[in-house]
């Protein structure tokens, strides 16, 4: 079984498995121009074309592209890199960029097929690409424009190469960005470099009570097995109250599906990923506090030491209650703000 990568042939023992496409892009064919947002379909930041249609390479398995096309942002024409870098660049569509390859590749599907598409049709198919930096403007109007220079109705013009008080100046690193070859840290690549894979429970809340770890340490390409047992130095961190531990240990409490139970180190991220899902643990199930209000209930279980309030500040100026019986009208609200 094989399929095509960017027009060169691929051939893999995996593709008969399950190996993951995203996985495949990012290490085998070092394609770091995919990125990994999420893994689970939800951002589009892996997104690429598979016989011309947008798919995200996390949600594919290799054996679901076997005998296809697969075209990633590295694999347009010049004439293409050159189009969507300037559209993108000019019309201010590029911040952070991690997402950008990704929607390059949802928009190339639609004006390979739609060369004139509406505002309305460009937001459609970019509806699976999810930008964490700003609104959803400024990327349209890139689209757009990438699709006016494709038709021929606008022209490429040479960019001013030199910036000023009052001049007009492409940031320089919006190219890079919007073909993927800036580098993340999740990109870099180095001799002999490991990888880790992060076990975390499957409900908020659990009482941890072991983790067979042996039977995994003697995997191929497994390295090392860390618990909390492991870790020599202080266990817990955080910002106003070190009470976040780094790694939930045996006979305490997760607190969220974020808490780290044990972390498997191997030779690739499919064998750590592979490893990660044999190990044995043994806990107990809890019912979760998912409110403030369950939190600060009569007999509700204290989730951190000391209770679950992290701090309290009590401001008072005056007769609070003399001034209030003493005013025409009186307000009484609950208000609620985003936890930003």
């Amino acid at each position: 079984m094989h399929f095509f990568l960017n027009g060169e042939r691929q051939d893999s023992q995996e593709l008969s498995g399950g190996f993951n496409l995203l996985c495949y892009l990012r290490t085998n064919a070092r394609l770091t121009s995919v990125k990994n947002g999420c893994g689970e379909g939800a951002c589009g930041t892996c997104t690429v074309l598979v016989e011309g249609k947008a798919q995200r390479a996390c949600k594919l398995k290799l054996r679901q592209v076997a005998n296809k096309r697969v075209v990633t942002v590295d694999g347009l024409n010049p004439r293409e890199k050159e189009i969507y870098s300037l559209a993108f660049a000019s019309s201010g569509a590029v911040q952070c960029g991690f997402c950008t390859p990704g929607m390059i590749m949802s928009a190339k599907a639609l004006l390979d097929i739609n060369p004139t598409p509406t505002d309305g049709e460009i937001k459609q198919a970019l509806r699976g690409n999810l930008c964490r930096c700003t609104g959803y403007v400024k990327i349209v109007e890139a689209v757009a424009r990438a699709a006016a220079l494709l038709r021929g109705e606008e022209m490429l013009e040479p960019q001013p190469q030199v910036c000023g008080i009052g001049s007009r100046y492409l940031r320089p690193d919006a190219a890079a960005k919007t073909l993927g070859e800036a580098v993340f840290t999740d990109d870099v690549i180095l001799p002999g470099m490991l990888h880790a894979a992060v076990l975390r429970p499957q409900w908020p809340r659990i009482k941890l009570h072991s983790i067979s770890t042996a039977s995994v340490k003697a995997l191929p390409d497994v390295v090392a097995v860390l618990t909390a047992e492991d870790i020599p130095g202080e266990k817990s961190h955080g910002y106003i109250k070190k009470d976040w531990p780094v790694l939930v240990g045996l006979g305490e409490e997760t607190r969220y599906l974020g808490d780290a139970l044990a972390i498997v180190v191997a030779e690739t991220p499919t064998s750590a990923a592979l490893a990660l899902s044999q190990l044995e643990v043994v806990y107990d199930v809890l019912p979760p506090l998912s409110s403030p209000q369950a939190a600060l209930a009569a007999g509700a279980p204290e989730l951190h030491v000391g209770g679950n309030i992290l701090s309290a500040t009590r401001l008072q100026r005056g007769d609070v209650e003399l001034t209030l019986s003493q005013c025409s009208h009186v307000v009484t609200a609950q208000y609620t703000t985003p936890m930003t």
